[in-house]
């Protein structure tokens, strides 16, 4: 009857998993010696599940780190919360089997949730019939998509959604990245496997997004749309951002310099830019970049610079101007 489930650290290693801990000496009341040997921790969330008779599930946490050499059924246990009318769905799958988990299509028209986060080997595979209605921070970390259509009706049938997160891999099967979504507040936006060149891009159109942490070093393309006013932006980049891209950047902004998205910041006025936090990096000619920023931020009333990334000779003397 508890109304949190909180499944850590699942491994099949049915010998060390279910002789020691807290849960080997549960199983080891729960079943004779010969029986929970045969056993692994993950029968023990099966079972769990099927005996849990709380009218709502408030948490389900669950993460399986693998390999896994027995069959696991992800998919009947997110069916079972979205039976519960589980709340908060957290599904970490840091394994290595062969197939991805795959998740029911009842989990795609599930009611109930407000919290969600995937995590790993998922497959986001979303039938015609998707609607999320109640779901307002939504967690995309490293999960395989079935292709760019699912990505896009996933995110637009979460009608009031302000809060997304996303950390991309380049297996994930989306070349084109489009975050289509009105009600969008927060946006983190994290693409960091440098090497990997497929040409794709980013576009983001939430007029009411308020927050854009963004760190891409793929070189993909960026957009933005509908002239949102963030009240901060973070900006790390290689990429190919457009005009309209670096013109909606906020008053605050946090800015980790290169070579490139410096030449891209010099060639734009930042009228409304009050405040500027600038990481430089180690290849930058980081003080003539430095006075061409300064020269387009003419309301500008707060500076931090963290050279921290860069070893500066002894006899380096700076001349301010």
């Amino acid at each position: 009857m508890v109304p949190v489930l909180v499944y850590l650290n699942i491994k099949d290693d049915t010998h060390k998993a279910c002789t020691g801990g807290l849960f080997g000496r549960l199983l080891g009341r729960l079943f004779d010696k010969s029986d929970h040997q045969q056993r692994c921790l993950w029968q023990f969330v099966d079972k769990s599940l099927q005996l849990h008779k709380a009218p709502v599930l408030e948490i389900l946490a669950i993460e399986l780190i693998g390999p896994f050499r027995c069959h696991v059924d992800v998919g009947k246990w997110i069916a079972n919360a979205v039976d519960r009318r589980v709340r908060e769905l957290a599904l970490v799958t840091a394994w290595t089997a062969v197939e991805p988990a795959h998740l029911p299509k009842s989990f795609y028209t599930c009611d109930t949730i407000f919290n969600l986060y995937l995590v790993g080997n998922i497959l986001v595979d979303v039938p015609s019939r998707v609607f999320l209605p109640s779901v307002e921070s939504f967690g995309l970390y490293y999960v395989l998509y079935k292709d760019e259509d699912s990505l896009f009706r996933l995110l637009s049938n979460c009608h009031i959604l302000k809060n997304l997160l996303v950390k991309r891999h380049h297996h994930d099967n989306v070349r084109n990245f489009n975050i289509k979504v009105p009600s969008l507040e927060s946006l983190y936006y994290e693409n960091v496997l440098s090497g990997v060149h497929n040409e794709g891009s980013l576009v983001v159109d939430s007029p009411t997004l308020k927050k854009f942490i963004y760190s891409d070093v793929s070189g993909d393309y960026c957009s933005i749309e509908n002239k949102p006013c963030f009240d901060k932006a973070s900006i790390d980049f290689i990429s190919h951002p457009d005009d309209k891209f670096m013109r909606s950047i906020s008053p605050n902004l946090q800015l980790f310099l290169d070579v490139a998205s410096a030449a891209w910041c010099n060639s734009i006025n930042f009228s409304k830019l009050m405040e500027c936090n600038v990481t430089l990096s180690a290849e930058l000619d980081w003080l003539e970049s430095l006075m061409g920023l300064l020269q387009n931020y003419p309301n500008l009333k707060y500076l931090y610079i963290d050279q921290t990334l860069i070893q500066i000779e002894e006899d380096f003397s700076l001349s301010w101007n």
